[in-house]
């Protein structure tokens, strides 16, 4: 495989045509790695998927086109302020007990920029055996300990499910748990983890150092922003 990294920034506003394809494709992949980990009928789409930022691993295939292998999004509070859409973290919690949570009200009360990270999904076809696996988690700890500086921010806010054991993932990251577990009723009612990075320096040495291992890939990634139509790459 020809895995590369590209990053979609506010996609409906991107006018490239591999772009546009790869974000349909990617967003169709999403939808299968759910529906093969859920009974009932999961939409893991929303609103801010249109205006987010898509870091997509995907397989350079033979003919030149981008096959999706994982997706991770991230949403900046200026994103959803643009759009007029309820930040991310705020969604997430809105109908649970921690709907008006003093801890998170604390946290967002800090004007500086801040994004919800969420998202962590595998195409189905790309799930094979464990080293692999492992590899493409590798690549969720380069994105969580690179993304938000370029974009020129330290702090961000996500959620980890416990069947999963995203929650534990998160933890040895080095971010900061700050709810109690609580039950997802949009995810058939698994216990999900709110956590918080306050900087890059809480970060874990471990995670670090993982990303490191891949700084190469990171430094050939393509970005897709709204005001360049073609691929860039930056720093």
């Amino acid at each position: 495989m020809n895995l590369k990294i590209v990053i979609l920034d506010e996609p409906i506003h991107i006018y490239n045509s591999k772009a546009c394809k790869l974000w349909q494709n990617a967003i169709w992949a999403k939808e299968l790695g759910y529906k093969s980990q859920y009974k009932s009928s999961i939409l893991p789409i929303g609103t801010d998927d249109f205006f987010g930022t898509h870091l997509i691993v995907v397989n350079e295939l033979s003919d030149g086109d981008w096959d999706p292998v994982v997706m991770y999004k991230v949403v900046r509070r200026t994103q959803s302020n643009k759009f007029n859409v309820p930040f991310g973290a705020i969604s997430l919690l809105k109908g649970t007990k921690y709907e008006n949570s003093i801890e998170l009200q604390q946290i967002l009360e800090d004007p500086a920029e801040i994004s919800y990270d969420s998202s962590w999904s595998i195409n189905p076809k790309y799930k094979k055996d464990k080293e692999f696996s492992t590899l493409l988690r590798d690549y969720i700890t380069l994105f969580c300990c690179n993304i938000h500086q370029i974009f020129g921010y330290n702090r961000w806010l996500t959620a980890g499910v416990q069947k999963f054991k995203i929650d534990e993932y998160f933890s040895w990251l080095g971010c900061k748990k700050i709810l109690p577990d609580f039950e997802l009723l949009i995810i058939d009612n698994d216990k999900v983890s709110m956590f918080y990075v306050p900087d890059a320096a809480s970060l874990s040495k471990e995670a670090k150092a993982v990303a490191k291992k891949l700084s190469k890939e990171w430094d050939n990634k393509i970005i897709f922003q709204p005001d360049r139509l073609s691929e860039q790459k930056v720093a």
